[in-house]
Parts: C-alpha cells; sequence; structure tokens
C-alpha cells in the first residue's frame, strides 16, 4: 500500500479546494521512486480516498493498483 493521506496537511487541502473552485485544475504528483513511476491524481480522488478513511476500519493509504488508472 502507499500513499498516506497522512502526508497531506489539511491546509493544503483546502487551498487546492479554493483554487479548483476558481477554475484551476487540481491534482497530485505521487511517485514510486524504487520503480521510477509518477501518477498524476486529481484532487477529487484524492478527497475521496481521505473521506473512506475517515469512515470506521476505512484504509488510510491508496493501493498503488488504483493509482495505475491514472
Amino acid at each position: 500500500m502507499a500513499g498516506n493521506s497522512q502526508n497531506i496537511a489539511q491546509h493544503q487541502l483546502e487551498y487546492l479546494e479554493k483554487a479548483e473552485k476558481m477554475g484551476a485544475v487540481c491534482f497530485f504528483l505521487i511517485e514510486f521512486s524504487k520503480n521510477k513511476s509518477v501518477f498524476v491524481v486529481p484532487l477529487s480522488i484524492i478527497q475521496s480516498y481521505i473521506r473512506m478513511s475517515q469512515r470506521p476500519k476505512g484504509k488510510n493509504s491508496i493501493l498503488r493498483t488504483c493509482l495505475e488508472s491514472f
């Protein structure tokens, strides 16, 4: 598993949400240095995973296989 949502500070999310409301395209670049791969993940996907992580028994990370669709 990779991509722990605890690595994203709340103020960063708030800033990106405001920017997106003003028309900006917001995303995260997630890099796996061992195999030299980078994924462009839209803010909306990260927000979705954060919401899921806050549920009871929610996972606090994103599977690399899930990122491969981006």
